[in-house]
């Protein structure tokens, strides 16, 4: 399994920074990504989400990887549910919406 870090692991003990992509275990990786500090790269592959979408990565880690499913969900609270969108980055996310 390849994943990539979408956050540092260094807080709990690894050695892996933000951007890192490594070819793991399916154990490790699932462990990653069910922490939220990992995507698995098939998934960013198979998505149609725009490469300059704002936290792109977050939202594929929470497995909204189509625009579709992207703007059933476009309300602020929505995206500040998922882990690592904030108030700002939600605001960020329905103006990219809105302009597509």
């Amino acid at each position: 399994m390849k994943i990539e870090f979408i956050k540092s692991a260094t807080g709990i003990g690894y050695g892996y920074l933000t951007g890192a992509i490594l070819d793991c275990t399916q154990a490790f990786g699932k462990e990653m990504i069910e922490l939220g500090y990992a995507i698995e790269l098939s998934a960013e592959i198979a998505s149609d989400l725009p490469e300059n979408l704002p936290m792109r990565k977050e939202l594929l880690a929470a497995g909204i990887d189509t625009i579709a499913a992207l703007k059933d969900i476009a309300t602020p609270e929505s995206f500040q549910s998922i882990k690592g969108i904030g108030q700002k980055s939600a605001k960020a996310i329905i103006e990219f919406i809105e302009n597509l």
